[in-house]
């Protein structure tokens, strides 16, 4: 139990460590970073595949049904 205590001090100074502050400056941004490309890239594409799904959805609901005999 006494070890236990003795770690608890440690415990709380990590997360305050990771909590340091920035300088507070802001880089200047040419481009367009690879993440928002990516972005942009999954979004187009997760449209085109909902939309691709919906329209044979649709086409399969049109199809005329076979006679049955």
């Amino acid at each position: 139990m006494v070890r236990l205590l003795t770690l608890i001090p440690a415990f709380i100074a990590v997360p305050a460590l990771a909590y340091a502050p920035h300088s507070g400056e802001a880089g200047t941004r040419t481009m367009p970073q690879l993440s928002d490309i990516a972005l942009v890239v999954f979004a187009a594409g997760a449209l085109w595949f909902v939309r691709h799904a919906m329209r044979r959805r649709k086409r399969k609901q049109d199809a005329p049904q076979p006679a049955e005999d």
